[in-house]
């Protein structure tokens, strides 16, 4: 079985049917992962969350109160980066076009394929996990943007556009030597372990709106 790129995963089971959340409970438990049932839409936004690297949400669409489209939504406004995966005896076309146009990874029908339950389980844990890292990689790039200077700004922006110290030197007006310190202390600043790193956290920056393409002359991709 191919390794987890996480820890702790934890799935969240949303159904008011007791036996469905027992049988899905055996399932996922035989597959070792780690999970939580409710009941109730409402009794999952009351808990307190495992807090985990990586999760994902399994919603029943009629459940007593809030209902499982209603619960994607208000997730959605939340903005609680929480996967959703729909397992429902009512797939009706409109419940799924709903469900997929809020962005439900899958819209499974009762009774399920268990490997076919475990493929989109590992999917959208996958996605929380990478989604987790991102924010959490453009948040520290955000962070260390703010600290540059000027001077190191421009450095910054040879550095992820690719360009020699020698070249970077004669652009900036600065000698070679100086454009090394720069450069290590912007790689300090925004904490970056690598020029790749440094390049991916200038992509985010730019895709999140936080700095102008034209500002570090990325090219268009």
């Amino acid at each position: 079985m191919k390794k987890k790129p996480w820890k702790k995963a934890v799935v969240y089971v949303i159904d008011d049917d007791e036996q469905v959340n027992k049988a899905i409970s055996r399932l996922l438990k035989a597959a070792g992962y780690q999970y939580e049932t409710f009941s109730s839409a409402q009794e999952f936004l009351d808990a307190a969350l495992k807090q985990a690297e990586a999760c994902c949400a399994l919603l029943d669409i009629r459940m007593p109160g809030m209902n499982g489209i209603e619960l994607q939504r208000h997730l959605v406004e939340k903005n609680s980066g929480i996967p959703v995966i729909f397992i429902t005896g009512h797939g009706d076309v409109e419940n799924s076009v709903d469900a997929f146009r809020n962005g439900a990874l899958d819209f499974l029908t009762k009774p399920f394929n268990d490997n076919q339950l475990l493929a989109s389980i590992d999917k959208a844990l996958l996605k929380s996990y990478e989604d987790k890292f991102r924010r959490e990689m453009l948040e520290t790039a955000r962070k260390g943007y703010n600290r540059l200077t000027s001077r190191e700004r421009e450095v910054f922006s040879g550095v992820v556009r690719g360009l020699l110290n020698k070249t970077i030197a004669g652009m900036t007006g600065i000698t070679e030597t100086t454009v090394k310190v720069h450069r290590a202390r912007v790689m300090d600043k925004m904490q970056a372990l690598s020029v790749a790193q440094l390049v991916r956290m200038s992509v985010l920056l730019v895709d999140a709106g936080l700095i102008d393409r034209d500002e570090i002359k990325l090219p268009e991709r």
